[in-house]
């Protein structure tokens, strides 16, 4: 069920007042690390009904990536209370169609990226992107090597699929603010360059759900290090 509504879920717990741009002096820095509580449940692969040559006749199902003690990658971390903070700036982002899939995973981005999207396989693709059951844009990527640029506008999770190859999937998150990570394969995250005081971080996933941690207070200069286990 959860794989169903997390884009609504995570448009609703991650909204955000206005964010303010300032010069940060002194700014700490937010570690932890991401685990999953209990053994990953066991999915089969996904089977591939079309171009087999290129994508195989299965693919992995990499909704849960688990290192060793449940270390989980592709997991999202985001200050949700911050008002003020580090310049946005011009971010962007990438994301490539190669080995029929979507590559990264998750991405996590603020408000306005401008996403290049490209396609490194030699079939047609398309990028089909959803917010809270609503396209935000569909683009067809019939060329190999053929790239789109699109820019990310509302805050929200996005569910990103391509609707040639049912099997690929892809998720966006888009924050109001650029204090927004995903874990790594040892689900490891960092944000850094905070401004010195106390915040509430929210973690989630695609199939494990969310999780609030509150009063995580940031030392000018230092380092506040959060755990979280889904």
């Amino acid at each position: 069920m959860f794989d169903a509504l997390a884009w609504v879920v995570g448009t609703l717990l991650f909204a955000a007042p206005a964010y303010e741009e300032i010069q940060v002096a002194d700014g700490g820095t937010i570690t932890g690390q991401v685990r999953l509580a209990g053994p990953a449940p066991q999915r089969p692969p996904l089977k591939v009904d079309k171009d087999v040559a290129l994508c195989g006749a299965t693919q992995p199902d990499l909704t849960y990536v688990v290192g060793p003690d449940g270390a989980l990658a592709n997991a999202v971390v985001a200050i949700d209370d911050i008002a003020r903070g580090k310049p946005v700036g011009k971010p962007e982002a990438f994301l490539d169609q190669k080995g029929c899939r979507f590559s990264p995973r998750v991405l996590a981005v603020p408000k306005g990226t401008r996403l290049e999207i490209r396609s490194s396989d030699p079939t047609l693709h398309n990028t089909h992107v959803q917010r809270a059951g609503k396209t935000v844009f569909n683009v067809a990527l019939p060329l190999q090597d053929m790239k789109v640029t699109k820019k990310l506008k509302e805050a929200g999770v996005h569910e990103i699929g391509c609707d040639v190859h049912s099997f690929m999937k892809a998720w966006a998150f888009v924050s109001e603010h650029p204090y927004v990570a995903v874990t790594d394969e040892k689900g490891r995250f960092q944000l850094g360059d905070v401004p010195p005081g106390t915040y509430r971080l929210r973690v989630w996933h695609e199939a494990a759900g969310e999780k609030q941690v509150a009063d995580v207070t940031v030392p000018a200069g230092g380092t506040a290090k959060v755990d979280f286990s889904l």
